[in-house]
């Protein structure tokens, strides 16, 4: 199951003169092979990573976190830049090697997001063919919540005491319908009603 997923957008930090003129693009191979370590130890603890996208001083990365966990952060994928420092010398590419790269963007993303940036993958490449078992994982997996996300959305509802909802209320209830459609015994109403209601905003429209 995944619980979260987040994009991630990395540069070097503190560039050293040969970190001023390295194309990650043609260094794809190491960013793959501390892709493919990282993957092998954290698979049991629940984590993947898929490289997205290369560019010449940024590259870009999904993170799928499959525990439910309080917080995410760029520590996630540590071992990711401690192979590359410590296996192919990426240390001289920078005058800070304790932290080769910052994030030029760290974000959480949906399931819907996340299978829409795989979607410009090139299955004709390098790229693409190792890390085929983990693009495939991604494309195949189904929206879910996790019950602590449902629950607190049933909690929303259930302390609404006003039967004449504010526009926040009607809002957190329309999410809720949205995010738990496919969920429970009465998932067929839940989908009748959001239809009924995106039928109601189209003449608004």
């Amino acid at each position: 199951m995944v619980y979260s997923l987040y994009c991630i957008s990395l540069k070097l930090k503190t560039p050293s003169e040969k970190g001023k003129k390295i194309n990650f693009k043609n260094n794809q191979e190491d960013l793959l092979e501390a892709l493919e370590e990282f993957n092998k130890k954290y698979r049991s603890w629940s984590k993947r990573l898929i490289l997205t996208k290369i560019e010449d001083k940024f590259f870009n990365l999904v993170l799928i976190i499959e525990k439910d966990k309080e917080k995410v952060s760029t520590r996630e994928i540590r071992s990711f830049t401690a192979y590359l420092n410590k296996e192919k010398n990426w240390s001289v590419y920078s005058r800070e090697t304790s932290k080769l790269f910052e994030g030029i963007k760290f974000s959480k993303i949906t399931l819907e997001e996340a299978k829409e940036i795989i979607t410009t993958f090139d299955s004709n490449t390098e790229l693409f063919e190792l890390q085929k078992e983990n693009i495939d994982y991604l494309r195949q997996t189904q929206n879910q919540l996790t019950k602590k996300e449902i629950s607190e959305e049933k909690s929303k509802i259930s302390n609404q005491t006003n039967h004449d909802l504010s526009d926040e209320q009607a809002i957190a209830i329309f999410n809720y319908l949205i995010k738990t459609k496919d969920l429970g015994i009465n998932h067929k109403e839940k989908k009748e009603s959001i239809l009924q209601i995106k039928d109601i905003l189209t003449n608004w429209l």
